[in-house]
């Protein structure tokens, strides 16, 4: 009732609201006279064939300045018109996403009706917000060498990370989060159009769907800076949509290669670490095409794309039962439709709907820790983004927006079809196995399962703008929920060491459904930007709440769980924030080329439907026993495990939030200065800093730190030293009562610095590249288990900074051809160090490992494994991975309006082979290479135009 009642109620409230969804770019300047002096009342009209309006219109205030905001990106020409002075005409000013272009112009006193044109290079440099963004037009996008998707499109960017290294799309199937300056994967967040469209997943930073590329005509991303507008601590990534025009427009690609252009780079060394099946290309593909037309000229606009794509690997390590190597086979759709509607000179109405299903035939065989038969089938019965906005423009100073948008995702991970079901294997069918010398997963999935999760936004915002004033009000309100199905063979994963029995992870399962609401996430903010002078000042206010609940549910027993009911639980959170922002930036010189910008900002722990699902009594729960396989039959029997070390699974919560708990936040600071130091190129440097506050950690309030007994035990590596191990005492074995609380004395810090460089000639030549230097201290002591405790001050080692090296760029050559490429040069991505550290760290390149300690090593132990972490932080690391990707292509016009642009990519062109990924766990294979960089790729594409 409260979902079905309440939120098309709030929905209509927030429509109705005179509130500014993310206004897209903006032209502003001051206008004087031939003497200097301001003149106000100047009528300024940007004109572009992007606008369906063609034209909007300010006036100069009091100051002499003015502001047009909600642009589109484009090529504009502002005229400036007051009578008894010359009219002057500005051509050819370029308008990038969410960038604000400084267009300062003089008029001359004139008694005759003239209009002067001039023009000038555009501005590049943005004197007037402290965002830090980068920008990637449709024309680089289409030039680059890249997978075509928003992590492998980011991670060209310097500071921009998405945790691990693509060749030609080889990553491009399962979508992860991007980073930058020690912002942590959940802090991500997607727009389209400047409007939200991520799902209610975990912490809000996932976008569940695969997007269209071809139906975007410009990237960008976001990484510091952000006004009371911005939620999200991380990359903010909008993506500004392909519209329709008044003629018809529109582009094809035909995109392919196959394992036969594919080269050779494991190395003997790597072969005799166990690299006998490296990962190789079967085939990618991706065919893509759009058009956009009137549907009535001037009024309304339609477009269409339709995507096929797919990258299909030979896995690392993986081999089908007849001896052939397994394939990594995926096949993705998007079909993109939008309409743009004038519905009257004020007003305008743009709508979209894009389904994006996706099919993945062996899900986690690309990790090469799993065989085939474990892997998993993924499909979607339905998943899409919808939007709709609409914008009126009620006076040249107020502006009224509001708008709706969905992100809708349905799949299913099943087993493979081979795996016997227990009617077919009695008594359990086939168990998943898992063995931990080399964590390879064999037999079976983990588990079969089903989620499915919505997410709605509203958002309304109200802009009035004078010269030297751009003030914004307004409210972004969400809601969704998540629904889970979970079961699996025998309701175990048996667990092996060096091919005999160990223990068994038990499962709460069956679940037939468990739910997490996200009652509503709101977001009321201030935002300024006030100029005075060659200084801008951009001062905010956002205030924030969030609550989530779980509604009653009820569950049937399972082979270790009874018949469940669990009441309603409400307030998972409910929390009520404050997050003030400010920022300035000073024209240096008044001249638009050189600015000096800072901001500063508290930013709340984004959050969705994961922190009432953590809660959630029914949601998939899990204990480790020690198994002991007596009778030798190879199956878990109830009779040959060990004492639970949790004796309440599935019983009953397990885990509770702190009445009190603080919700964390972030809070931002970053200073630099941006200088344009040729026609078209600008030179930045900064510095960040990003700090973690109110941490949460766990602890159980039925065992306290006292219960455990250290107990030290030989190094395995046989150096002479000892390693604590600290021992549960016996009687509060399976003792599990769980508590959420604020720590005051965790802490995380980030130090950075970047150098980058943004250039893009008049002849179509582009540059982007720079220096990324980073630097994330961890101190994490506040824990509910001591083991946790080895090496968890991190300011006790010499930990080295994190540095980043990236330049891409595109360059023209006689004859159509032209040239582009993308280099880079990162440290390689470990395994999270330590133990207890936030997970996703894009700074941490720690080849950690981790010592499995079982009854085997100590005989007393209660537990049935501690891990210890044998090396501090930055004692060992991942090797560097130094990559070249290049393209050349040639453009041919085949008619008057149709252009065609073949081109060949090259990627790892220096065919290096550093290891990504290695077996961490302490043993006889530790140290061997699981994946390493896939080899030199070269791909075939075809582009139409017309």
């Amino acid at each position: 009732m409260r979902r079905t009642f309440w939120s098309p109620l709030v929905a209509v409230v927030c429509l109705a609201l005179p509130a500014v969804a993310s206004a897209q770019s903006v032209i502003a300047g001051v206008v004087k006279d031939t003497s200097g002096a301001v003149l106000p009342g100047v009528t300024v009209e940007a004109t572009s064939p992007v606008l369906i309006e063609k034209t909007r219109t300010s006036f100069t205030d009091s100051q002499g300045q003015y502001k047009i905001i909600d642009l589109r990106p484009g090529t504009y020409s502002v005229t400036f018109a007051l009578p008894g002075f010359t009219t002057v005409k500005r051509d050819g000013v370029e308008l990038s996403a969410n960038f604000t272009a400084s267009v300062n112009v003089e008029l001359m006193v004139s008694g005759l009706e003239e209009t002067v044109t001039v023009s000038g290079a555009s501005p590049i440099v943005d004197v007037q917000t402290t965002l830090r963004r980068d920008v990637l037009m449709r024309d680089v996008l289409d030039a680059l060498p890249t997978g075509r998707n928003y992590q492998t499109i980011g991670s060209v960017l310097p500071g921009v990370s998405m945790g691990r290294f693509d060749v030609g799309g080889s990553t491009a199937m399962q979508q992860t989060t991007v980073m930058t300056n020690g912002s942590l994967g959940g802090d991500m967040a997607m727009l389209i159009d400047g409007m939200n469209i991520m799902s209610s997943l975990s912490s809000g930073s996932v976008p569940a769907v695969y997007h269209n590329d071809d139906a975007y005509q410009e990237y960008v991303y976001q990484v510091s800076g952000g006004t009371a507008e911005t939620q999200s601590a991380g990359v903010v990534i909008n993506m500004i949509p392909k519209q329709g025009g008044n003629r018809i427009h529109g582009d094809g690609l035909a995109l392919f290669t196959n394992g036969r252009f594919q080269g050779h780079n494991v190395s003997a060394d790597q072969r005799a670490r166990g690299v006998t099946a490296p990962a190789k290309l079967d085939k990618t593909w991706d065919y893509a095409g759009s058009v956009g037309f009137p549907l009535r000229k001037d009024k309304l606009w339609w477009f269409s794309s339709f995507r096929s794509w797919g990258y299909n690997n030979f896995a690392t390590n993986a081999l089908n039962p007849d001896g052939s190597q397994a394939v990594d086979d995926n096949l993705i759709q998007a079909y993109t439709n939008r309409v743009t509607y004038q519905m009257t000179p004020k007003h305008k109405f743009t709508a979209m709907y894009d389904k994006l299903p996706k099919y993945r035939g062996h899900r986690n065989i690309e990790t090469g820790l799993y065989d085939p038969k474990a892997t998993i089938v993924q499909k979607t019965p339905l998943s899409y983004d919808a939007q709709a906005k609409w914008t009126s423009t009620v006076t040249s100073r107020l502006l009224l927006e509001a708008g709706f948008s969905e992100n809708y995702y349905n799949y299913t991970l099943q087993y493979q079809p081979e795996v016997a079901t227990p009617a077919q294997n009695s008594p359990y069918g086939d168990i998943s196995k898992l063995e931990l010398t080399t964590n390879r997963l064999s037999n079976a999935a983990q588990m079969d399962f089903q989620d499915w999760f919505p997410y709605y936004n509203v958002v309304g915002s109200a802009s009035y703008v004078t010269g030297s004033h751009a003030l914004k009000a307004g409210v972004q309100y969400g809601w969704g929920w998540i629904k889970h199905r979970r079961d699996s063979n025998g309701h175990v994963v048996q667990r092996y060491r060096n091919g005999a029995s160990d223990s068994v992870i038990r499962w709460n399962f069956p679940i037939p459904l468990a739910e997490s609401d996200l009652d509503h996430n709101a977001g009321l903010y201030l935002q300024d930007s006030w100029t005075i002078k060659r200084l801008t000042l951009n001062p905010g206010i956002r205030y924030e709440v969030l609550r989530g609940s779980v509604p009653a549910e009820d569950a049937p027993a399972g082979r270790f769980v009874p018949t469940r009911h669990f009441d309603l639980i409400p307030n998972l959170p409910n929390w009520k924030n404050w997050a003030p922002r400010f920022g300035a930036a000073v024209d240096v010189f008044g001249d638009g080329k050189t600015a000096i910008k800072g901001a500063a900002g508290r930013y709340m722990q984004q959050e969705a439907t994961g922190f009432a699902d953590k809660y959630n009594p029914l949601v998939q729960g899990s204990d480790i026993v020690t198994w002991n396989d007596l009778n030798r039959d190879d199956i878990a029997q109830d009779s040959e495990l060990g004492a639970a070390n949790n004796a309440t699974l599935g019983v009953r919560r397990n885990i509770n939030p702190d009445p009190d708990l603080e919700r964390p936040y972030q809070v931002l600071y970053n200073v630099g200065v941006q200088r344009e130091v040729w026609t078209g190129v600008s030179l930045s440097a900064n510095y960040y800093r990003r700090e973690y506050h109110h941490m949460v950690y766990t602890r159980n309030l039925s065992v306290p730190l006292n219960a455990y007994v250290l107990m030290n035990i030989p190094d395995p590596r046989g150096n002479g030293d000892t390693l604590p191990a600290y021992n549960l005492q016996r009687p509060f074995l399976g003792l599990v009562n769980e508590l959420d609380t604020t720590s005051p004395n965790n802490k995380r810090t980030y130090n950075g610095f970047d150098v980058t460089m943004n250039g893009r000639g008049r002849n179509g030549a582009t540059l982007n590249g720079g220096v990324n230097v980073g630097h994330t201290i961890s101190v994490l002591c506040d824990v509910g288990d001591p083991n946790a405790l080895r090496f968890c001050d991190q300011r006790q080692f010499q930990i080295p900074w994190s540095t980043t090296i990236k330049i891409s760029g595109t360059y023209p050559l006689p004859y159509g051809l032209r040239v582009s490429g993308v280099f880079q040069s990162a440290d390689g991505f470990g395994p999270t160090a330590p133990a207890n550290t936030p997970p996703a760290n894009p700074d941490n390149h720690d080849a950690t490992i981790n010592y499995q300690v079982n009854r085997t090593i100590i005989p007393a132990l209660t537990q049935t494994q501690v891990n210890v972490l044998l090396d501090p932080p930055g004692f060992r690391y991942m090797p560097r991975v130094t990559q070249l990707d290049f393209s050349a292509a040639k453009t041919f016009r085949a008619s008057r309006s149709v252009v065609l642009t073949p081109q060949v990519d090259v990627f790892n062109a220096l065919n290096v082979n550093p290891v990504l990924t290695q077996v961490s766990t302490f043993g006889p294979v530790v140290g061997n290479p699981v994946t390493i960089l896939n080899p030199r790729l070269v791909r075939f594409q075809m582009r139409v135009q017309f």
